[in-house]
């Protein structure tokens, strides 16, 4: 499917990331971290028992905790766009989950 492929170059793109954020961590580890962020969130929204269960709390906290370090990151590395749209991205999620006093 469609999703399938999407997902499947996103992780082959992520695991690249992965070494960069190795090798150099004050320019990419905060952008591997993000997109993580971005994948839990893909992974918490298309599994099936969100639909009847919402989302999984655990899950949800996990997911907060890499947007914050990534925002962290970009933040100390001073990558303002970067921290910027971490925080666009976390406050939507926020929303999404029904957190509207952290958004």
């Amino acid at each position: 499917t469609e999703y399938k492929e999407a997902m499947d170059t996103v992780n082959s793109l992520q695991e690249l990331m992965y070494l960069w954020a190795r090798h150099a961590p004050a320019n990419y580890l905060h952008k591997f971290q993000l997109v993580e962020a971005e994948r839990m969130r893909v992974f918490i929204f298309t599994h099936p028992l969100v639909a009847i269960q919402g989302p999984r709390y655990d899950l949800v906290h996990a997911t907060l905790a890499m947007y914050s370090s990534a925002i962290l990151g970009a933040k100390v590395q001073q990558f303002t766009q970067e921290e910027a749209l971490g925080n666009e991205l976390a406050g939507k999620f926020c929303m999404l989950v029904g957190l509207k006093h952290e958004a």
